[in-house]
């Protein structure tokens, strides 16, 4: 096998592992906001019964969200170095592999998802600051 091949093997396995953990985590973010959604609209209904029981829940599902954000922001981070590892060890084969700009685009929503659910937990912090 040649570099050049070992380096496009070793891509092409980056973009699909990055691509596995992006719609993951699209699918657990979709999972604990409805489920959050859920226990505010129950605790804005006010069932005394279950509002105990419904915060706890709901402190719950918020703190696997903050951990969801938390690994979101570092998967992006080493996804990066990543990328720049394997761009740099394509650089002496002496060509431009189309595949770096697949890895570069799943790096770029990967951390433009990280933004995105920083803000959010931010805005969180804030509103439950006040």
């Amino acid at each position: 096998m040649t570099e050049a091949t070992e380096i496009r093997n070793q891509i092409s396995e980056a973009a699909v592992n990055f691509e596995e953990h992006y719609e993951c985590t699209l699918r657990e973010i979709r999972e604990l906001k409805t489920l959050m959604n859920e226990l505010e609209r129950s605790l804005n209904e006010k069932n005394d019964n279950k509002t105990a029981d419904n915060v706890s829940r709901l402190e719950g599902v918020t703190e696997e969200l903050d951990i969801l954000i938390d690994s979101t922001i570092l998967r992006s981070e080493k996804q990066w170095e990543k990328f720049h590892e394997l761009e740099n060890a394509s650089k002496p084969i002496a060509q431009k592999l189309d595949e770096l700009n697949d890895l570069r685009n799943i790096c770029e929503r990967t951390e433009a998802l990280a933004k995105d659910l920083l803000c959010f937990s931010l805005g969180r912090f804030r509103k439950s600051d006040r």
